[in-house]
């Protein structure tokens, strides 16, 4: 919704009754009045200037139409355990595949090319071993870091790694690959449950403490991704300390993208390549 939008919202629960808001709306079940009320007073809806509603009813009508959907609820943190399996399913064409896997094998202490992809062992601590990437996308080899946003994002962590080995006792990250893994933040778009697989998840962990942070460095116009950080914040708050299993547990995601054009309001969710740094 746009800001006029929010601010009409904001108007009518103030100054109306349940009983006119259900009669003006055609609103019948009184508890999703309550429910519009409260996400207002909590400051739940964001904006956006592209999505203006100039029919109050159609803005109201959409409205009551999310609250139906049953949203998914989070319980706890676990450890994970066939969550992350794209690994599994790295495909490779018969005429390479000999070729790929004798690459792998040589490899000792410097990265390699194969075929235009890069056999990658800078993160063999913190990352499934190899890391294989690729600056071009090839029909021979599947499910790698084929993505121009990937590929440029795996390039400053790259620069990253000294800080975060200074700065936390350990650190391991992963893709997070949306057709084969099965971790994502359930959020609502059109009247539809949606689930947000950021491109990247790290943890990182210092004493009892440990971070765990989800990035997507996707080059996304902002309305695409407005609805998930939503999603994101309905469930996790980042000035929280969660607990499991005597461990601190601290969680940020962000949206990397250099041009996308952002609301005030959206601001602090999307960071630049070159200041990824600052959420660890």
């Amino acid at each position: 919704m746009s800001s006029q939008n929010k601010d009409y919202l904001t108007s009518i629960t103030k100054n109306m009754k349940n009983a006119l808001i259900a009669l003006k709306y055609g609103i019948n079940d009184r508890s999703k009045i309550d429910e519009i009320r409260g996400l207002v007073g909590q400051n739940k809806f964001g904006t956006d200037e592209k999505m203006d509603h100039k029919n109050s009813q159609n803005l109201m009508d959409k409205i009551a139409r999310n609250l139906k959907i049953n949203s998914e609820k989070f319980s706890e943190f676990k450890k994970l355990d066939d969550e992350i399996v794209h690994f599994k399913h790295i495909g490779v064409d018969d005429e390479y595949k000999d070729g790929l896997e004798a690459k792998i094998k040589s490899i000792r202490l410097k990265g390699e090319n194969y075929k235009g992809v890069t056999i990658d062992p800078d993160f063999i601590s913190h990352y499934f071993t190899p890391v294989l990437h690729s600056e071009n996308k090839f029909a021979w080899i599947s499910h790698i870091i084929d993505d121009e946003s990937e590929t440029k994002f795996l390039k400053h962590i790259k620069r990253l790694t000294p800080v975060l080995n200074n700065k936390y006792e350990w650190w391991f990250f992963s893709r997070n690959d949306e057709s084969l893994d099965n971790i994502y933040v359930p959020y609502i778009k059109d009247a539809k449950g949606h689930k947000f697989h950021p491109d990247f998840i790290f943890w990182a962990q210092k004493g009892d403490t440990q971070k765990i942070v989800l990035l997507d460095p996707k080059g996304l116009v902002f309305s695409e991704w407005q609805h998930k950080i939503d999603g994101y914040k309905k469930i996790f708050d980042e000035s929280k300390t969660y607990y499991k299993d005597d461990i601190n547990l601290k969680i940020v995601c962000r949206v990397v993208n250099d041009t996308a054009d952002v609301p005030d309001e959206y601001k602090k969710w999307r960071i630049k390549f070159d200041e990824i740094a600052s959420v660890f």
